[in-house]
């Protein structure tokens, strides 16, 4: 692990260390937290516990949604923001289509093109999420389907984070934003570099007029007539006019940057079972790293429930009795074949 990535993780609040000693920071079964924050961790160790906890956060806002993943130390980033996939980006999306063009057919924008990489495990710019908690619970205890799916669950504790998307928060593939984001795949990481220059330089203009109520209608036609910049600028409009003709020439910088909560069309049967949704991310900074999903946690008592997930193997079990399996998780014929003879040898894997 990196030491920028440990950083981060103290920073989090939260972290997986057996061996932790350190001042105000509490361990408990190797899981390390800061005793200042504001995380409030909860150790899930069956079904019944899980959705015992879920349950009673659903009276507040019956729009949560949910992502697991099987180790607690992963933060929240985007694969193609890790190593050097970043720089590849546009190499990575253009070689996808050129091997491969019968797969996309039925695309119909660039977040169709991007959800269907990252179903065959393509580095991209979304992260998945899910309306269903058990789903989430499912991945906190198994690797993703980018390794190897028949592997023995990892020792690692997981876990389940809980999104409070409100349905303000929450946009669908027909979203501008989306689309701006999205495009960003095909540029290269200099014009990459160049376009969130741009955008933080009149982002924060914006939100320095919005701060005093001002018109910021002046600053968005500065940014897409931006000399020192137009090329770059009109091709992300070129980009986007691809899928949607009637885009207009007023990009607002702002939805460059950061990220956006996405329900894209569930176009095959592996989304479907998932409850897929997505997070769509824009021009971050070269770690990856956006602090501020963090705000988009769930709190309770103005503190982060921070679901930690541990006994894996005997969760599975308990998941596999209610139909929540990895051929079911992933429909595809193989993984139903693999599943019936998992069944048989006793793995529930």
């Amino acid at each position: 692990m990196s030491d920028k990535t440990i950083e981060m993780l103290k920073f989090r609040g939260y972290w997986q260390n057996p061996n932790c000693i350190l001042d105000n920071v509490n361990n408990i079964d190797g899981i390390c937290y800061d005793e200042s924050s504001t995380n409030e961790p909860i150790i899930i160790d069956s079904v019944v516990a899980y959705l015992d906890t879920i349950l009673k956060y659903f009276d507040d806002n019956p729009t949560m949604l949910f992502r697991g993943h099987s180790n607690m130390d992963y933060l929240l980033s985007p694969s193609v923001y890790r190593g050097s996939n970043f720089e590849n980006e546009n190499l990575l999306y253009n070689e996808a289509i050129l091997r491969t063009p019968h797969e996309f057919q039925n695309s119909a924008s660039h977040l169709d093109y991007l959800v269907k990489m990252q179903h065959y495990c393509l580095p991209t710019r979304i992260i998945d999420l899910t309306d269903n908690p058990l789903i989430a619970l499912y991945f906190a205890c198994c690797s993703d389907d980018c390794g190897d799916l028949y592997e023995n669950v990892d020792e690692n504790i997981g876990e389940v984070i809980i999104f409070d998307a409100k349905n303000s928060d929450i946009k669908f593939s027909t979203s501008d934003s989306v689309a701006m984001m999205c495009s960003l795949a095909t540029f290269s990481y200099e014009d990459k570099r160049s376009l969130r220059d741009l955008a933080q330089k009149y982002g924060e203009e914006i939100n320095k007029t919005l701060e005093k109520d001002g018109d910021i209608s002046s600053i968005i036609d500065a940014f897409n007539n931006d000399k020192t910049r137009k090329k770059v600028v009109s091709r992300l409009l070129g980009e986007i006019r691809q899928f949607r003709p009637s885009f207009t020439n007023e990009m607002n910088p702002l939805d460059l940057l950061g990220f956006r909560v996405v329900r894209a069309k569930r176009a095959n049967e592996r989304i479907i079972n998932q409850a897929g949704s997505f997070i769509v991310f824009g021009l971050l900074s070269e770690g990856g790293c956006c602090q501020s999903i963090e705000d988009l946690r769930y709190k309770s008592n103005g503190k982060k429930n921070i679901l930690l997930v541990k006994d894996k193997y005997k969760i599975l079990k308990e998941l596999h009795c209610i139909g929540i399996s990895r051929s079911s998780v992933f429909p595809e014929i193989e993984n139903t074949y693999i599943g019936i003879r998992k069944k048989l040898m006793n793995d529930y894997s």
